[in-house]
């Protein structure tokens, strides 16, 4: 048994080892394609962080709502999108599920 089936799941640390391969793929070809896929890459990548920690078991309402808004986003025309407004929209979000999870308020980070 090797250290990551010691402290994940076995389909949990397959799911982050392909998410480490998607990213590296992802830098491999940003530097010849369009400079708006930049954001749809790093929206993947979230988007697949936030799928593990589902199926993992962790149940939290504005984590589920950043994957699902995510997935929205990815499929819809890229053509008049605020990428800005959408990604500081899904980080604050993201906080504020980072901030529910925190079991001690005295540990939790400002927002």
């Amino acid at each position: 048994m090797n250290a990551w089936e010691r402290a994940l799941p076995p389909e949990s640390a397959e799911d982050i080892a392909v998410l480490a391969a998607f990213l590296l793929s992802s830098a491999i070809g940003l530097p010849h394609q369009p400079p708006k896929y930049g954001p749809f890459r790093f929206m993947d990548a979230a988007r697949r962080t936030l799928r593990i920690l589902e199926d993992g078991g962790v149940q939290n309402p504005a984590l589920a709502s950043v994957r699902q808004q995510i997935e929205s986003a990815l499929f819809a025309p890229i053509e008049n999108m605020d990428f800005a407004e959408l990604l500081e929209g899904l980080a604050l979000e993201t906080a504020h599920g980072l901030k529910s999870m925190s079991p001690d308020p005295a540990t939790e980070t400002a927002v």
